[in-house]
């Protein structure tokens, strides 16, 4: 059996600074991968030549295969044939100047929200442009594309005391429906806020997680819903199917079909056509996200989970808009809820939670709620626990769900939460 992938990818990223271009990057990434199954053993070979034969790939392959150990789970998904055409005319109409002029008119939008920002740090606009041809020996043939861009806003505000820095980024699939004025405005609002924020003093204390900060954690907690986690013994849901491992609030899906999504995709990495996946539902364990091979390995339904993050790579289980569905409550209405505790807005050191256990312990700043209201800045604090815990003492969800690239999350409302500040 063996697998070809044909993909090319074109990159843009401008980045401002006082209204010049600072920097330029405009790159095209061309490749062709093969991945082999010879006796039970995979092998894997790629080249960056758009011209590489196909022949000498699949060669290249089979002699890696050989020093592999065998695996009598592997396969390819059954055969396919479609070609999705996804429109492009959104990022082709508009001009690498007017690109610039994004990531310029951000930077304006920034240093003109109050005399208290000092500063734009690195104001950005990126986009990718992907194109992708998968064919096996199963008899699959599809090809489709995908695109997105996104900006960034950092905020610098000083009052003279010190100064205060929060980024927000935004996601889009068309350059011109980019809402700098929200993403500048957001990011310079929390960064002013901030100034004046002193440490709490240690405690248990209701939290609110802002949609960001809820979204990252989500991000950490992915890996625990892989099939090749579960077959490995490496996640905490091992066992667990259909037991209710968190609150009855949360309900978590993985969607490559959702419209609009930003990683919505018509097939996986292997060319399995995409799906919609329940992986907790009301807080019970519904399912897994998995590739062809492991499907099988770990004995659970194929959810078409297989991301190729460059052609160099061979593909592996990812996610597809992976998110926690939103509430009816908006984030006043849980503020109100939680009368008095910790708003969370960012986070700082969470890549060092234990993705397998979930323990945690980061920097985090946001705001102290007194009957409902924010009432001051707080900095300098640490939170702790563990995310499995924190996810079972949710107690609402936010309606406010908005996705940063593969992942989202509305603002989520946990019952306790340990501080360790003054």
């Amino acid at each position: 059996m063996h697998e070809l992938c044909r993909q090319t990818v074109h990159y843009i990223t401008v980045e401002v600074k006082n209204g010049s271009v600072e920097a330029l990057d405009r790159s095209t990434e061309v490749g062709i991968a093969a991945r082999v199954v010879l006796d039970g053993r995979q092998g894997f070979a790629y080249s960056t030549r758009p011209d590489a034969s196909e022949k000498e790939l699949i060669k290249m392959a089979s002699l890696a295969a050989r020093n592999t150990d065998p695996d009598p789970f592997l396969c390819f998904p059954a055969g396919t044939k479609a070609a999705i055409r996804t429109p492009l005319e959104a990022f082709s109409k508009i001009t690498i100047e007017q690109k610039i002029g994004i990531a310029k008119d951000l930077e304006a939008k920034i240093l003109g929200y109050s005399p208290l920002i000092r500063g734009a740090r690195k104001p950005l606009y990126d986009e990718v442009i992907k194109n992708v041809h998968i064919t096996n020996s199963n008899g699959a043939d599809v090809s489709f594309s995908h695109a997105v861009c996104a900006v960034r806003a950092t905020a610098i505000a000083d009052d003279g005391n010190g100064p205060e820095w929060t980024t927000e980024i935004r996601y889009g699939l068309d350059p011109a429906n980019l809402d700098l004025k929200e993403t500048a405005e957001t990011a310079a609002q929390r960064a002013v806020s901030y100034l004046g924020g002193r440490a709490i003093a240690s405690c248990h204390t209701p939290c609110l997680f802002h949609r960001n900060v809820a979204t990252d954690i989500l991000g950490v907690l992915a890996s625990s819903f892989f099939a090749d986690a579960l077959f490995g013994g490496k996640t905490m849901l091992s066992g667990k199917l259909s037991e209710k491992i968190f609150s009855d609030r949360i309900t978590i899906v993985d969607d490559a079909t959702l419209k609009e999504g930003f990683s919505s995709v018509p097939f996986d990495a292997e060319g399995a056509l995409a799906k919609r996946t329940v992986l907790v539902e009301n807080g019970i364990l519904k399912g897994f996200l998995s590739d062809t091979s492991y499907a099988k390995k770990a004995n659970v339904s194929h959810s078409s989970s297989s991301t190729r993050s460059s052609i160099t790579q061979p593909p592996k289980i990812g996610v597809h808009n992976l998110h926690v569905l939103a509430g009816k409550s908006t984030p006043a209405d849980l503020m109100r809820l939680m009368n008095r505790g910790l708003h969370v807005t960012d986070v700082l050191g969470l890549h060092t939670a234990n993705p397998i256990t979930g323990d945690f312990s980061v920097g985090a700043a946001g705001y102290w709620i007194e009957n409902g209201v924010p009432t001051h800045g707080v900095k300098g604090i640490t939170i702790a626990g563990n995310l499995h815990e924190l996810f079972k003492k949710i107690v609402g969800t936010g309606s406010d769900l908005k996705f940063k690239g593969s992942a989202g999350s509305p603002s989520i409302l946990v019952e306790e939460v340990a501080v360790s500040g003054n």
